[in-house]
Order: structure tokens, then sequence, then C-alpha cells
């Protein structure tokens, strides 16, 4: 009996072993085959979690609104550094756009060839023709006023503005028209809702003189007290001046605003941006004055900030 389960044991251990050898798949290499088939197929369908964008901030969240940080610039250098590193850094041009609008309301930008480069005229264009008279005007404002000279400046650049000269010769054809004046307040009154101005149109001339005086010992000197030079032959001279002046042209205007406009005052010089109506026609045959009648859209100091319309 003890040798019959001896036997059976060593066939039963026999069976189990060769049936292990069987079913190991490194052993097979159908088996091998079907495994690594299984585990392609299991891979397929994992899929790799999604890449994550960088998060890029745009300058509406990083940086004071336009007209705060244009107030924080001091000149057109750091405005323009301020707009380019927008535009080029953070790819973002309207948010450049709108700095560099601001740094021109704020009197900041003084060329013209910095305001209407190639890559701000998709923004330009967007401007109706008011508006664009006014950045233009604010930008002439900032110069020094002298618009007998920068609105052949701004023409050139498609902005629709004219002088008054132009207008007032031709009134039929340019009722409507945007003109930019500079002009000396002579008196103002409230009118309803809004006021009224009487302007005198001034214009800029350089005016060349001499000026010299001599003391009790003869000695030269100029209106500040200095001595005058000398030329080789030791006789005294006076040196030219330049000065730039403005004087009437002889042009009037009845202005009139729809509202009030802080900070305008009788006898100040400003720039106003008007819609032409009409030429009030002459009283008699003698007078010979050339009078308008217009609406103020604007009014600007040469190169101080403008004044809004407004209380």
């Amino acid at each position: 009996m003890r040798q019959v389960s001896i036997l059976g044991l060593a066939l039963w251990t026999s069976a189990c072993a060769t049936s292990g050898a069987l079913s190991d798949p490194d052993s097979d290499p159908e088996l091998r085959e079907d495994r690594a088939a299984r585990m392609k197929s299991d891979a397929s369908h994992v899929q790799d979690p999604p890449e994550i964008a960088p998060t890029v901030v745009p300058p509406s969240q990083t940086l004071a609104p336009p007209d705060v940080l244009a107030g924080q610039l001091e000149d057109q250098r750091a405005c323009m550094n301020q707009v380019n590193a927008i535009d080029e850094s953070y790819q973002d041009r309207q948010a450049a756009w709108k700095l560099l609008f601001a740094c021109v309301e704020k009197g900041k930008v003084t060329s013209f060839d910095i305001l209407f480069e190639d890559r701000w005229r998709p923004f330009l264009v967007k401007l109706d023709a008011t508006s664009q008279a006014k950045v233009a005007s604010r930008l002439i404002a900032s110069r020094g006023g002298k618009v007998a000279g920068d609105i052949p400046l701004a023409q050139k650049q498609g902005i629709k503005l004219f002088g008054l000269a132009e207008v007032i010769e031709q009134p039929s054809m340019h009722k409507g028209s945007l003109v930019l004046v500079r002009a000396a307040v002579t008196d103002q009154s409230e009118q309803g809702a809004g006021v009224a101005f009487e302007l005198d149109e001034t214009t800029d001339r350089a005016i060349d003189y001499y000026e010299s005086s001599y003391d009790s010992t003869g000695q030269g000197v100029d209106r500040l007290g200095r001595k005058l030079a000398q030329d080789r032959y030791g006789r005294k001279y006076a040196r030219a001046r330049s000065n730039s002046v403005t004087m009437p042209t002889g042009r009037t205007l009845t202005a009139k605003a729809p509202t009030p406009i802080r900070g305008i005052e009788v006898e100040g010089e400003y720039l106003f941006l008007v819609r032409f109506e009409k030429r009030r026609p002459p009283e008699d045959d003698l007078d010979d004055s050339q009078h308008a009648v217009v609406t103020v859209l604007g009014a600007f100091k040469p190169s101080v900030d403008a004044l809004p319309l407004g209380r």
C-alpha cells in the first residue's frame, strides 16, 4: 500500500510540473505573442494627459489702466518704451494702442510719425471723423499749437481737418467741416445749458528785432543788463533776437458749446476744434470782416492738458 501511494504522488507531481510548463507564456512563443498583443491593445485605450498651455496674463490684468499709466510716464520716450514693450512682449497690440492713445491725450506724444505708424492704422480707421480730428488736434496742441503748419501734416495722414481761412472763403462747400482754430477769447456768456464765446483768430509769427542801449559810461548793455559783445575793433553791437508772437488774423468767430468748458478764461488763448456752421454776412458794404459761426467740439491749451467738455 505504501508503495502505491508513493507511486501516485510521483505521478501527480510530474503531471503538475508538465501542466505548469505548458501554461508558462515565457516558454511558449505563441503565448508570448498573445500576451504582447493584449498588452498593446490595452495600451491603446490609455490616453496621455492633455498638455497644459502656459498661462499668459494679459496686460489689462498686470498693468495700471492706460490713462493712469500714461500719467505716470514722463515723456514721449518713456511712453513709447512702454508701448513697444506691451506690443512686443505681451503681443497685445490693442493694449499697446490704448496706452499710446492715452499718452496722446495726456500731451506726452508730439510726433505725427509715431501716432500714424502703419501698425496703428487699423485702430485709427475705426475712429469716426470727429474722434480722428480730436486726437490730431490734441497732438497739434502738444506740439505748441502751430495750426497753420500742422494742419497740412494731419491732412496728409487722411484726417479731415481744415483751417478757418479755407472754409470761410467757401462757406457753402465747407458747411459741417471740422476746423481747428487758434483764437483768443474776447467774451464768454452762458447760453442755455451751454456757453457762447466770441473769438479772435490768432496765428504765430516769428519777429526778429534788435534791442540795445548804452549806459552813462558809454558801455553797451542789452535788455537784461548784460554787456554787449564787442567786435575786433572794440565797437559794441547788439545781436538779433527772434521771438514767436501771436497776432490777430482779422477773422472772428461766434462759437457755441453745448456744455460749459472748464478752464476757459477771457483773454486766454486756446485751440478750438469746431464744426463750421456758416459765415455771417457783412452788415454793410464797409464791413470787410470775416466772421464765422461755429459749434465747439473740443478745446485745448497749447502744450497743456486738454480742457474737457462738461463740468
